[in-house]
């Protein structure tokens, strides 16, 4: 018999864990300028994914963007974008119910448009609109009783996934992936388990790991430790690199150690592990130098954001900025070394293995040749 009080337990853990994930998960299929732009440029590599150098930006960035574009929609109501980036920055700065008003603001233009609204805008409607819905919910304690505000978000995510299957990195398949299992925790149907990898339908174990890495960047899901504990229960990673895997269980177990919550990783599993001390210090360095970048970044930002400026209207805005240089470690070159062997190697067994492929059809060839000749009399 099921002890009540051991399910109630489970629940609260799960919600508790559901506002360091879903600020992640949910926060991943926002699209907005900013999302657009990162998705022309080259994606952040996964070690700067999985030890956190990659680009955020401080609040009065969204504020200032909010207070510039209300305005610019008064204007011009029919310009979508600007419904998409007003309504991402509200959720930013965590006024879910404002960004869920900004939605309903564009749907009510992309049904006057009809046929003639662009289908990336009805794309990016669902997965905004099914992120900000997650996120209200979540911020209103993520409560089994009105779950079913999760369950209309979720399915708002899987309409986008149908009109845009391939955006932004497979982000959105994971999410969904994520978003079924916290349901079904919250709801009790699931137990939260160390089980195998996420599986995620259609996607090969290399795009869910792309995915986990689009979350993170993207997203919230920085914070998160469910996010990193799947990177390293990923197998493709163990054979891509197995300092990458040793750094993403580090990073889930420096979140389980600052006292963050998961809904499906077991804790202890991680907080147990041991590494090599080499290991340790690397990690450390790593992430010491990805939170310099980060800060220096935004300390670049905020002084010119104060003045009034802004990257969205001043082309100017970035000039004078240099980033933090990257800090590379000893072993990434002699892995990336160790691949290049690898692959030569590889490589040299193929070309043998094509030269007796070669040599043996010409023997047969030969054989077969001989064969005729004898039966003709020759």
């Amino acid at each position: 018999m099921i002890d009540p009080s051991r399910t109630s337990l489970v629940r609260a853990q799960a919600t508790l864990g559901l506002a360091l994930v879903f600020a992640a998960s949910s926060t991943a299929c926002l699209n907005d300028s900013d999302s657009l732009r990162q998705a022309q440029r080259q994606f952040p590599s996964l070690i700067d994914t999985i030890v956190g150098r990659f680009d955020r930006n401080p609040t009065l960035y969204y504020r200032m963007r909010i207070d510039r574009l209300i305005p610019a929609v008064v204007s011009d109501p029919t310009n979508l974008q600007n419904y998409d980036d007003i309504a991402v920055a509200f959720d930013r700065l965590g006024q879910d119910e404002m960004a869920v008003i900004w939605m309903d603001r564009k749907r009510k233009v992309l049904d006057k448009l009809g046929n003639q609204a662009p289908s990336y805008h009805w794309y990016s409607y669902h997965a905004n609109l099914g992120t900000v819905l997650f996120h209200d919910w979540m911020h209103k304690g993520a409560s089994i009783r009105s779950v079913e505000e999760a369950r209309a978000g979720r399915d708002h995510i899987a309409k986008a996934i149908r009109i845009k299957p391939d955006a932004h990195f497979g982000r959105e398949p994971v999410q969904l992936a994520a978003m079924d299992r916290i349901i079904a925790v919250v709801g009790g149907t699931e137990k939260p388990t160390e089980s195998g990898a996420l599986a995620v339908d259609g996607l090969k174990k290399k795009e869910i790991v792309n995915g986990w890495a689009g979350l993170i960047v993207l997203g919230g899901a920085w914070e998160s430790p469910d996010a990193f504990a799947e990177l390293a229960k990923s197998g493709w990673l163990i054979v891509k690199s197995k300092t990458t895997f040793y750094l993403a269980e580090l990073r889930a177990r420096e979140l389980f150690r600052q006292g963050r919550k998961a809904i499906w990783t077991d804790r202890s599993s991680f907080l147990h592990l041991t590494f090599d001390s080499l290991e340790e210090r690397e990690f450390q360095a790593l992430r010491a130098n990805a939170d310099s970048y980060v800060k220096h970044r935004q300390d670049f930002m905020l002084v010119r954001l104060r003045q009034g400026r802004h990257p969205d209207t001043d082309p100017d805005f970035w000039n004078g900025y240099q980033p933090v240089p990257h800090y590379e470690p000893p072993w990434l070159q002699d892995e990336f070394e160790h691949l290049v062997r690898s692959q030569k190697f590889v490589n040299g067994i193929l070309f043998a293995v094509m030269i007796l492929l070669g040599v043996g059809g010409l023997v047969v060839r030969d054989k077969v040749n001989k064969r005729r000749a004898t039966h003709a009399g020759i």
